[in-house]
């Protein structure tokens, strides 16, 4: 008989051992190790053991769900009326389904006790952030395709499809930036700094992101007049060793609202990935909605690929 329990002390090394047991997969930090579930997990200063929840078989975990809540609108708190299953792992075997579908069900009972009226599937930068560098690439963007046991659980429970994000990735092997006379126009007229030491603006940022370092450029008119633009990377760590590069991932990218804006996204772009590439990057990935058509279209111009979709998922008839 399968019980379900709240996390316990002495469950790190029987949860690494279920994730280490997965099947490979490009989104998915391997291997883990209690410590660093330790370090980068269950530290979270949001982290609530009654909300982590594992399948157990005669003493022995199978599978855990690990729900939790969006942050509230100002950063300074949660926000209990909409939360998320950040996570659900079960490892394999011939009822990898069954225990999954139970353990989601756990986890939805979990957020409802605890205030939640809309349910969703996925964690995102700003809803259960505990997988940050572990699971996804640059971003949290809910379920990837390529973790086929996780989608699967979830349209057998009726999920539905909310929101589709693509991850792209630019090899910087040979990579030259775009050139032509709009972009050459601006590298005349712009520059692009590189900004001090980055600061969390709230609670919620110093939690989820607090522990990574950031790199931020601006883009400047020539006389320095007016700020054109600004963009974050950073290094996808621990999640990047899994690939064997030195991987960088966007965080945040800012243009003006201005004429030029295409050509102000791409210049930006492209220079900021020569300046990575020069700092030793072999590897850049950025995130967008799929309807974000200009990001992408960019993104496109610059060489990058599709290599994954994250699909952030939600409970039907739930609200927006």
């Amino acid at each position: 008989m399968i019980r379900y329990r709240p996390f316990l002390n002495c469950d790190p090394p029987a949860l690494a051992e279920i994730w280490c047991a997965q099947s490979p997969q490009r989104g998915l930090m391997q291997p883990m190790t209690p410590a660093v579930l330790d370090q980068l997990v269950l530290a979270k200063p949001y982290f609530d053991r009654q909300g982590l929840i594992v399948a157990e078989q005669d003493g022995k975990p199978m599978g855990f769900v690990h729900a939790g809540f969006e942050a509230s609108a100002d950063g300074a708190g949660l926000n209990f009326e909409r939360g998320t299953t950040s996570l659900l792992m079960v490892a394999p075997g011939a009822n990898q389904q069954d225990i999954g579908q139970a353990l989601l069900g756990e986890g939805q009972r979990y957020l409802v006790e605890r205030g939640a009226k809309t349910l969703f599937g996925g964690g995102t930068d700003s809803m259960a952030a505990y997988y940050f560098g572990l699971y996804g690439g640059c971003r949290l963007c809910g379920v990837m395709t390529s973790d086929t046991v996780q989608s699967q659980i979830y349209r057998a429970a009726g999920f539905a499809e909310r929101q589709r994000t693509l991850v792209l990735q630019r090899d910087l092997a040979g990579y030259r930036p775009l050139v032509n006379r709009e972009i050459m126009q601006l590298r005349r007229q712009c520059q692009l700094q590189r900004v001090g030491d980055v600061v969390a603006e709230n609670w919620w940022e110093a939690s989820s992101v607090g522990q990574i370092d950031q790199v931020r450029f601006e883009l400047e008119s020539g006389k320095g007049a007016e700020r054109l633009g600004q963009i974050s990377f950073w290094d996808i760590e621990p999640l990047a060793s899994s690939w064997g590069v030195h991987a960088m991932g966007m965080l945040d990218f800012q243009v003006a609202d201005d004429a030029r804006r295409a050509s102000l996204a791409t210049f930006m772009l492209g220079e900021t990935i020569r300046e990575l590439q020069s700092f030793g990057v072999t590897l850049v990935e950025v995130q967008a909605d799929e309807r974000d058509v200009e990001l992408v279209s960019v993104c496109q111009n610059l060489g990058f690929q599709q290599v994954d979709v994250g699909i952030r998922y939600q409970q039907p008839n739930g609200d927006a």
